[in-house]
C-alpha cells in the first residue's frame, strides 16, 4: 500500500498541501499520515489475526524490514506484533 503524494493529491484537488492537510483533519479529526497509519494499522491487523508471519506483512504493507513494521506496530497499536496475536488467538 503505497501513500499518494501530496502534490498529486493537492494538485488534484486544486489545494496548496497546508490548506488540505488542514481541510483534512477539520472533516476527519485526523492528519492525512495518522488516517494513513491507521489505515496501515487495520491491514495488518487483519493479515496478523489471520496468521501472516511478521515478514509477510511487513513485505506486502511496504515496509523496509520486519523490524520497521514491528516498531511501527507498537506504536499505533500499543502490541507487539507477537502480543496482538496472543491477545486475539487468546
Amino acid at each position: 500500500m503505497q501513500m499518494p503524494e501530496a502534490q498529486d493529491l493537492c494538485r488534484e484537488i486544486g489545494s496548496s498541501p497546508s490548506r488540505f492537510i488542514r481541510l483534512f483533519a477539520n472533516s476527519s479529526g485526523i492528519s492525512p499520515a495518522g488516517y494513513y497509519n491507521r489505515l496501515l494499522l487495520q491491514k495488518a491487523s487483519a493479515m496478523l489475526s489471520a496468521g501472516c508471519s511478521n515478514k509477510e506483512v511487513a513485505f506486502a504493507l511496504g515496509f523496509r524490514n520486519d523490524s520497521h513494521f514491528c516498531v511501527f506496530f507498537r506504536k499505533w497499536s500499543g502490541l507487539t506484533p507477537g502480543g496482538f496475536k496472543i491477545s486475539v488467538n487468546g
